[in-house]
């Protein structure tokens, strides 16, 4: 008789959370470039916020806000070949990062109703919105230099863009009901922006568009 009223009330607990309620959550991320992005930065973590709205028991609706910052980039360690003595110059001082603020629309069209002993239920995501990239790159040796010896203190013109694009989104995650109010979330996804980085082209790195992001993350929302 426990164990059966256990199951019940993890599936009222799950009902209530279907009933046209909104919820606020935070969330951790962690953003793998890929493809030609994968080029330029590694791996970094990404936090956000959301506001969820559950129209009815198989959908949902979100406006999502999240910041990352990819430093370190490749071109502080990648080397270019002077075309005049024909070595390998890194650039010691530069800065290669990239910041992004994104504003997000998303819809989670859960697969099935919640399991009445858990009350997980799994779902699809798929969304768009803008996402406003910064790009800044500092201090590398100017490589067009004719003269022996290559002076390393000549540098190219410091170069920051700032560019919004439109994005989408689509990914699988699920949700578990923690209590009466919390419910753990856990997503993967990928994102694919419609914008630019421009080349440099001397350090090997072509122009690269439509990057792509794939997440993967954990987060909380507290239902009221």
């Amino acid at each position: 008789i426990t164990c059966v009223g256990c199951c019940l009330g993890l599936w009222q607990t799950a009902d209530a959370q279907e009933t046209g309620q909104w919820s606020v959550g935070a969330f951790v991320d962690y953003a793998r470039p890929t493809l030609g992005l994968a080029d330029r930065w590694a791996g970094v973590p990404k936090g956000g916020i959301t506001l969820t709205y559950t129209a009815n028991p198989k959908i949902s609706v979100e406006v999502e806000y999240h910041y990352s910052l990819f430093g370190d980039g490749s071109l502080e360690t990648t080397p270019f070949t002077w075309a005049v003595d024909k070595r390998d110059y890194v650039s010691p001082n530069a800065v290669h990062e990239m910041r992004i603020n994104s504003f997000l629309l998303n819809t989670l069209i859960h697969f099935q109703d919640r399991n009445r002993n858990t009350g997980f239920s799994s779902y699809f995501a798929i969304g768009t919105g803008l996402y406003a990239y910064r790009t800044k790159v500092q201090n590398l040796i100017f490589p067009g230099q004719a003269v022996e010896p290559l002076n390393q203190s000549l540098h190219l013109p410091d170069q920051t863009d700032v560019r919004t694009a439109l994005g989408v989104n689509v990914g699988l995650g699920g949700s578990l009901p923690v209590g009466t109010q919390l419910a753990l979330d856990v997503r993967t996804r990928y994102n694919v922006i419609f914008g630019y980085l421009r080349p440099h082209l001397a350090w090997g790195i072509p122009q690269t568009s439509f990057f792509q992001i794939l997440d993967l993350g954990v987060g909380l929302k507290y239902y009221f």
